[in-house]
């Protein structure tokens, strides 16, 4: 009988090694990828808690809360859990920066959104009265800003330190939630510089002006301001004078774009502008102002940007006709006026505030 065994050769060898190499390299490659796959960051994971009569279908309320935080980037696990459970718990073991639970019942269709974030080791809950706020898409979108707010103290000077430090998409949503508008300012208050100026001869003057907004509508606020200028020394001949301005103004705020980074605004002004000299010369002469005050009507152009979302800088240039002109006169001699017309310019600091969320909170009790 004849050997007939199949004989190796140093070639097919080194084939069957290759080929070996290349199956077991393929099988790690899918291990590894399947795990980093389901190992996503846990700064990155949020729990959305809900009741086990949502277990096999949703409300819309959650549902459009699972919509929000995935749309922001974030990997959105369903834990079925009773209503007092332990979000905190939950939340380590299912690796995730925090949990999130809308509760219902109670009087008046109340709802209770409570967040458990594990970044800045922070629990927080908001009480929210449903029949005022009936929109499933409004209640998502309350609780998600209060998992939002509770980020916001990332940016404090003095970071938390808690067990789960920040993913970068965490670190950049609080940055931007700090840098976003405020969605319903109702107060505004700025203080910044003036300029005014005319051809009278009187020159320009600098001062300061406070001034506070109410918005009645987003797009729409009223404003009262205070300015003044600081006293500028006025020569004539053998006599001298210290000549400044004060104004205080009405006005309504036209802003079409609040939301914008760069918000234009239009005002509408109105007010009275007075005049304060007081002055000596050689020779006794006195120096006096016929009209000590005027009123005014004009308007503005300003635009604002925001550098964080409660704060913004605003610069204007603004154009005002007086009833009457401002004199100073020396001896009885008119040497110098103001107005008829002026122009001014303005940078200020914004502060914007809102006291939604107290009127939501004192509308749920």
């Amino acid at each position: 009988m004849s050997d007939t065994r199949r004989v190796r050769t140093p070639r097919r060898q080194r084939r069957f090694c290759v080929e070996l190499g290349l199956f077991v390299l393929v099988l790690v490659l899918v291990v590894v990828a399947s795990a980093v796959a389901q190992a996503r960051p846990v700064g990155e994971r949020v729990v959305v808690v809900v009741s086990e009569a949502e277990a096999t279908a949703l409300s819309e309320v959650d549902q459009r809360t699972r919509a929000e935080l995935e749309a922001a980037g974030f990997e959105v696990v369903i834990v079925v859990a009773p209503e007092d459970a332990d979000l905190g718990r939950i939340a380590i073991e299912a690796r995730a920066l925090g949990a999130l639970q809308i509760r219902r019942g109670g009087a008046g269709r109340r709802v209770t959104v409570h967040v458990v974030d594990r970044v800045t080791g922070k629990s927080s809950s908001r009480d929210l009265d449903e029949s005022r706020t009936r929109e499933p898409h409004r209640v998502a979108l309350r609780a998600v800003e209060l998992l939002y707010a509770s980020l916001l103290e990332l940016e404090a000077r003095s970071p938390p330190s808690a067990e789960v430090s920040a993913s970068p998409l965490v670190a950049r949503m609080a940055r931007d939630q700090l840098r976003a508008p405020v969605a319903t300012p109702d107060w505004a208050l700025r203080a910044g510089a003036l300029a005014l100026t005319s051809a009278g001869g009187i020159g320009s003057l600098v001062g300061l002006e406070v001034s506070g907004v109410y918005y009645v509508a987003r797009w729409l606020g009223v404003s009262a301001a205070l300015g003044a200028t600081a006293p500028t020394l006025f020569r004539e001949a053998d006599a001298s004078a210290s000549f400044g301005l004060g104004l205080a103004r009405v006005s309504t705020l036209l802003e079409p774009w609040p939301l914008a980074r760069l918000s234009p605004a239009l005002e509408l002004r109105g007010g009275i502008l007075g005049a304060l000299a007081a002055g000596d010369s050689e020779a006794g002469a006195s120096t006096s102002v016929e009209a000590g005050s005027t009123p005014f009507v004009g308007g503005a152009l300003s635009s604002g940007i925001y550098l964080r979302r409660d704060f913004r800088l605003r610069a204007g240039i603004e154009l005002g006709v007086s009833l009457e002109p401002l004199e100073l006169r020396f001896a009885g001699k008119r040497v110098a006026t103001f107005g008829q017309p002026w122009f001014g310019a303005s940078l200020s600091a914004e502060w914007l505030y809102s006291v939604a969320p107290l009127r939501r909170d004192l509308r749920a009790r």
